[in-house]
């Protein structure tokens, strides 16, 4: 790896994160650690996990996993977050690894009561399976809270089941202004402790690129990277006005170049500001305006612009969802199928006919919708199997099943449940993340 890679001021900052987690975790009586941190700063935590994975961090023995597992409510949620560690556990490449260690995940065994103990025993049976004292650090991070009353009530739950224990130790974070859990911190400050970090991502990120671009501040591709940090960070605190200044200069200089290409990440970016701000139309007109730069680039690379244009298509088809437009959503959901297709990225076009079938079967179009899951049906019968259940196929078994009967479709129930669990397996709705 590249030694700018390893070592600069990022990984630097990262490490003193680690060394951070180290400390809590060596020296702690608490047994959850929060990372209070605002927007930029909560990138750098998630990218700490990133950077332990590689082998590069400050941590030793220590393993971190994400779960990412919606919190649907107090009930479910440790089910949901012992499916979520099979579905990990069971990845082929995680299973290889555990294969030249020569040990199998499925000795452990779960409790028939899949609730916050049965979830702490497998991680502890794990963590004593792998031998070498390794430590299993989960990363509480749920894509969707639902109930955030019930959110602090299962994390009262698991306090007083696990107090007393530091085996299993849950990382989490707050990103200000939100303070879900200060009444949590308040309760049990014997249990909770707060980390906080001074991280600057933004200037780190500049102080990355001026370490890796010495002596050569001046051509083209140093001023585009520098340019588009700074794009990327008006846009993420919604400056939109300063963001277009700043995309002015980018494209002059990509032009400039013809970079066609990279001028579409310009305007994607530009785009995903104004999705923030929810100005759908003006987001639409930049990926339209990306899509055109994507087109250009076709001679000089026709797989690279064709999976440009899946994506600045997708993201246009977005904001129709955003603007409750599902008939335009899934008719430009649609216009991404063949485009994957062509240059052979099955699980391009699983995602887009899967999310024509989503937009049509909101409108009541339940024929279309229909068709739209059996054509990314069959275009997850392209993959692998094994990557089959990391993608959303189990997602459009689900709506299949919900939607045959209104749509009249030529097949019988047993039969489609026979072809779902033959493709999928007999438990394929456990790969599914929502109740």
């Amino acid at each position: 790896m590249a030694e700018h890679l390893i070592n600069n001021p990022v990984t630097d900052k990262l490490r003193q994160l680690g060394e951070q987690w180290k400390v809590f975790q060596e020296t702690s009586d608490a047994i959850i650690g929060v990372w209070k941190v605002n927007e930029d700063q909560s990138q750098m935590v998630d990218a700490l996990v990133f950077l332990e994975d590689t082998g590069y961090g400050a941590l030793e023995n220590t393993i971190f996993m994400n779960f990412q597992t919606p919190f649907v409510n107090k009930e479910t949620y440790a089910h949901d977050l012992i499916r979520e560690f099979l579905i990990m556990v069971g990845h082929p490449l995680a299973q290889d690894n555990l294969r030249e260690r020569g040990l199998d995940y499925k000795q452990i065994r779960i409790d028939e009561i899949k609730d916050i103990k049965a979830w702490l025993k497998v991680l502890r049976d794990f963590t004593e399976m792998l031998h070498n004292k390794e430590r299993i650090v989960p990363y509480l991070i749920p894509e969707n809270i639902e109930n955030k009353k019930e959110w602090l009530e299962w994390l009262d739950k698991y306090i007083q089941v696990n107090a007393g224990e530091k085996v299993v130790r849950p990382m989490l974070k707050q990103i200000t202004p939100d303070d879900t859990l200060g009444d949590l911190i308040k309760a049990y400050p014997m249990f909770v402790e707060v980390l906080q970090t001074d991280a600057d991502t933004y200037n780190l990120m500049l102080e990355v690129l001026e370490k890796a671009h010495e002596g050569k501040e001046n051509e083209p591709g140093a001023k585009l990277q520098k340019a588009l940090v700074k794009i990327g960070e008006a846009s993420g605190k919604l400056d939109m006005p300063k963001a277009e200044q700043l995309a002015e200069e980018a494209i002059e200089i990509v032009k400039a170049q013809g970079w066609p290409h990279l001028q579409v990440n310009v305007l994607v970016v530009l785009a995903n500001g104004y999705i923030g701000l929810k100005d759908y139309d003006t987001a639409i007109a930049r990926f339209k305006e990306a899509q055109v730069a994507a087109l250009e680039y076709v001679e000089q690379d026709q797989y690279i612009a064709k999976q440009l244009q899946i994506s600045t298509i997708m993201g246009e088809a977005g904001c129709y969802i955003g603007k409750k437009n599902f008939e335009t959503a899934g008719e430009i959901y649609e216009q991404a199928a063949p485009l994957a297709q062509e240059i052979e990225r099955p699980n391009f076009e699983l995602e887009a006919w899967r999310m024509t079938g989503f937009c049509y079967q909101r409108v009541k179009k339940y024929d279309v919708a229909w068709e739209s899951y059996q054509k990314a049906w069959q275009a997850g019968k392209k993959l692998d199997a094994q990557m089959r259940h990391a993608t959303t196929l189990p997602y459009v078994a689900e709506a299949m099943t919900d939607i045959r009967g209104k749509a009249q479709a030529p097949i019988k129930k047993h039969e489609l449940d026979d072809e779902i669990t033959q493709l999928l397996g007999e438990n394929w709705r456990e790969l599914i993340k929502t109740e």
